[in-house]
């Protein structure tokens, strides 16, 4: 499953601690959305090449996540897990995807410190996507509505 990662406020240690958080739950096709110099994308991208890890870095300056995820339609052919934050540590991802995959939802949300830290996705949020607009007020929103997502909360 591809993980697709668009950090608020990114900084190379926190994407470091959410790839390899990902990498230790088998999460090893990687694109992340970013904002980074190349030299530091090449740094990182060699660190998980040494890790069997495919990762694909795509400029994303003043996108929003809608037009992210619109890019890459294509090679999303079957559920993603998208990240927000590295506070995607604080989740054990297979108990998470058990979850998601249980409730035949097209979504679920994983909550942490009162903010969504990650959303599973599956293929069909493609079909709530507007033409124009913005996918967290507008998309997530919609997806509630149909009652088509569930909220899985950070346990500490």
């Amino acid at each position: 499953m591809k993980a697709i990662i668009k950090l608020k406020n990114p900084s190379k240690e926190r994407l470091l601690k959410a790839i390899n958080h990902l990498l230790k739950y088998g999460y090893n096709d990687l694109i992340v959305f970013s904002t980074f110099f190349r030299d530091i994308e090449n740094e990182i991208r060699e660190e998980m090449w040494q890790k069997d890890a495919k990762i694909v870095f795509l400029k994303s300056y003043n996108q929003s996540t809608e037009d992210c995820l619109l890019n890459i339609k294509g090679s999303l052919t079957d559920r993603f897990l998208l990240v927000y934050n590295d506070e995607i540590c604080q989740f054990d991802l297979k108990n998470a995807l058990n979850s998601h995959h249980n409730s035949t939802m097209t979504a679920t949300i994983l909550y942490a410190e009162n903010k969504t830290t990650a959303v599973f996705f599956e293929t069909e949020i493609f079909d709530y996507i507007p033409l124009a607009g913005n996918f967290e007020r507008e998309v997530i929103p919609r997806i509630f509505e149909d009652h088509e997502v569930q909220i899985y909360p950070c346990i500490l």
